[in-house]
């Protein structure tokens, strides 16, 4: 038996989507495919059978390539994938821990800096390419270049904020701990 999902998740709810993909483990729907990023395809297996871990790759392609060998050589699976985010899985057995890619909150916060990059470059393309349409106001597509970019700005500018604000909560943590 099989089902297919849409739904959409913004860049900085990886957590969310991560979170949504165990509990459709946890009723019994393992994940199967993943197309653009909001079309989910699961088929129905055990409860739990799987814990899926979403990754963001940005190392190059041999670089990411001996990631996703390495993590393999751990039973890591990739199931799916749409542009720079992976969706991983692993099988749950009874003598094993949970299946985590971040052990501690440093190397949580290294994650949340690699993705905020990502976000301020998109940003600042956005911007960039808010100025461009400005300077061609006349021209036959300026409305809708000026519209996407203003969209585009007020995107990354909120995935920057979430994400540094998942940031300063784990470094939050961090002090608390210490």
């Amino acid at each position: 038996m099989e089902k297919v999902i849409k739904k959409v998740f913004f860049f900085w709810q990886f957590d969310k989507e991560e979170k949504w993909l165990n509990d459709m483990s946890a009723q019994g729907w393992q994940l199967e495919k993943v197309k653009f990023s909001f079309y989910y395809k699961f088929y129905k297996g055990k409860p739990n059978e799987y814990t899926y871990r979403l990754d963001y790759l940005n190392g190059g392609k041999k670089k990411n390539k001996e990631y996703l060998d390495f993590l393999q050589s751990f039973d890591v699976q990739k199931v799916g994938q749409y542009l720079n985010w992976v969706y991983l899985a692993k099988e749950n057995t009874d003598n094993e821990e949970e299946f985590e890619l971040f052990s501690d909150n440093q190397s949580r916060i290294d994650y949340l800096n690699k993705l905020i990059r990502f976000s301020i470059i998109l940003l600042v393309f956005s911007i960039l390419l808010f100025l461009y349409s400005l300077l061609f106001r006349g021209a036959k597509y300026y409305k809708l270049l000026f519209i996407l970019s203003i969209v585009d700005i007020l995107i990354w500018g909120l995935c920057y904020f979430k994400l540094d604000e998942k940031k300063k909560i784990l470094k939050n943590e961090n002090i608390v701990s210490e």
